[in-house]
């Protein structure tokens, strides 16, 4: 297993605390914002590539495959646009080596008041359709990731992220499991049983909270995902996606400490 930690793109302007905190711990990877990284000018992409070079980490996994703005629902509705984007930030993705691109974006996916669940539903088809040969181009997987009920009303459950890529008929597209958002919604990852093959990335946080994940914590809140993950023979990313308030550097050292004990 190698174990990641998710951050924003904004140590590249010098805010390196956070990211020195994750080096120095010893993850395997960072995951970053890629739409961002693909929107730098050539210098501050230098800059980007430099610093992961320097620190020895590299950036293996991304989120933020379009960005908040982009209308992925609804009457204005462009796959070209979409398609436009994808192609340019998987792109940029492949350049530096990443692995793994998480499509959330769940205000954007929603169905909102006055649209047809059915239709929105066609449109997330067709970005996944647009999005698939792009990825095989680049070696690139995009993932869906299934969030929770407050957080979009589009794609709720892992079952929900695996239909959606049978029915797009993708190849080269995943569905991501973020144990916080599995927990919010009083689920459990037993839908990945049976389901497998889909499964191409991991997100966690202490549920609830949606804190960093310590060895203090009680480890009956993380059981069921471990159990899911070992039986299915999961091997591959896992990071930590958390808004803990106030981090440092011992935090972040114990959520890899907490990985590994869950999963090493």
């Amino acid at each position: 297993m190698r174990y990641g930690y998710c951050l924003g793109a904004d140590f590249v302007d010098g805010d390196m605390k956070l990211f020195d905190y994750i080096a120095s711990a010893g993850y395997d990877y960072i995951e970053t914002q890629l739409s961002i990284v693909a929107g730098f000018d050539e210098a501050k992409y230098d800059r980007f590539k430099k610093i992961l070079a320097e620190r020895n980490i590299p950036c293996k996994a991304n989120f933020l495959l379009f960005p908040h703005s982009m209308i992925l629902a609804g009457d204005n509705f462009d796959i070209s646009v979409i398609k436009s984007h994808a192609e340019k930030v998987l792109a940029t993705a492949a350049d530096f080596g990443s692995e793994t691109v998480v499509f959330g974006n769940g205000g954007s996916r929603a169905v909102k008041e006055n649209m047809d669940r059915s239709r929105v539903y066609a449109q997330m088809c067709e970005i996944i359709a647009a999005v698939d040969p792009i990825c095989g181009k680049y070696g690139v997987d995009v993932v869906v990731e299934p969030l929770n009920l407050k957080e979009t009303n589009m794609i709720n459950s892992y079952t929900d992220g695996v239909k959606l890529i049978k029915d797009a008929g993708a190849n080269h597209v995943g569905v991501l499991c973020d144990w916080y958002h599995v927990q919010m919604d009083g689920q459990t990852a037993d839908d990945i049983i049976g389901q497998e093959k889909y499964l191409k990335h991991l997100h966690i946080a202490r549920p609830q909270s949606r804190r960093i994940p310590a060895l203090s914590d009680d480890m009956s809140e993380y059981a069921n995902f471990a159990q899911v993950i070992k039986k299915v023979g999961y091997d591959n990313k896992i990071s930590i996606e958390a808004g803990d308030p106030e981090i440092s550097e011992q935090k972040v050292a114990g959520g890899l400490a907490l990985l590994k004990k869950l999963f090493g």
